[in-house]
């Protein structure tokens, strides 16, 4: 399974996922950096404008998830 990397970036916030997770695909992959957008969200609106961003094995960042922004929700 492929090893995805979820990196939350932001003014002043810079966090790098070194472990990263094992999914199937990169919609999986998006699912569960939405579920964490959402838990950041009801725990501080200081993370807004921050995101994760979801980099794959090669380090090339495939996608982003916003914070504070409209997330669909994938559970």
């Amino acid at each position: 399974m492929p090893q995805y990397f979820f990196h939350f970036v932001g003014e002043g916030h810079e966090y790098v996922d070194a472990d990263g997770q094992s999914f199937s695909d990169l919609i999986s992959a998006k699912a569960y950096a939405a579920r964490v957008v959402r838990e950041l969200e009801q725990d501080s609106s200081e993370y807004f404008g921050c995101s994760i961003c979801i980099v794959n094995e090669q380090g090339e960042e495939l996608d982003r998830v916003s914070i504070g922004a409209d997330v669909i929700k994938a559970d």
